[in-house]
């Protein structure tokens, strides 16, 4: 015996349901794992290569970082800079899209941290020798 037409549209309606819940737990997680509404918006990433970023980090469709700023030691006198990403020889565009297997740890910023304050401002922050930039 054949099933009636509305059987298959009230199971196609749960399965659409259902798979809708499904991708809303996945997105919840994803932002979770961004460090959720953090205080300020802008997160540190360090890379396995040495390399630390700054700014707003994101991770749908990848891991990228919005108009990134990253962390330059000066051997000579011990200063260290974060600089505009932008600002390298090669001119990139605004975003830094990174390999999620090369990602070692992230962290959110405090809204009152250093960092913070100078990636609002988009002064390059300069951290006299002996202090740390986090």
């Amino acid at each position: 015996m054949p099933l009636k037409p509305t059987v298959w549209v009230i199971a196609l309606l749960i399965l659409v349901i259902g798979l809708g819940a499904w991708v809303g737990v996945l997105l919840y997680r994803l932002h979770a794992a961004n460090g959720g509404s953090s205080e300020s918006g802008y997160s540190v990433v360090y890379l396995q290569n040495g390399d630390i970023y700054y700014g707003k980090l994101h991770w749908w469709p990848r891991p990228h970082i919005e108009d990134p700023w990253y962390l330059v030691r000066n051997l000579q006198n011990g200063e260290t800079s974060i600089v505009p990403f932008r600002s390298t020889f090669s001119g990139p565009a605004s975003n830094l899209y990174m390999n999620p297997a090369q990602i070692v740890w992230w962290a959110a910023l405090r809204e009152d941290s250093q960092v913070t304050q100078g990636l609002k401002s988009a002064a390059q922050i300069n951290i006299p020798a002996g202090q740390t930039a986090g």
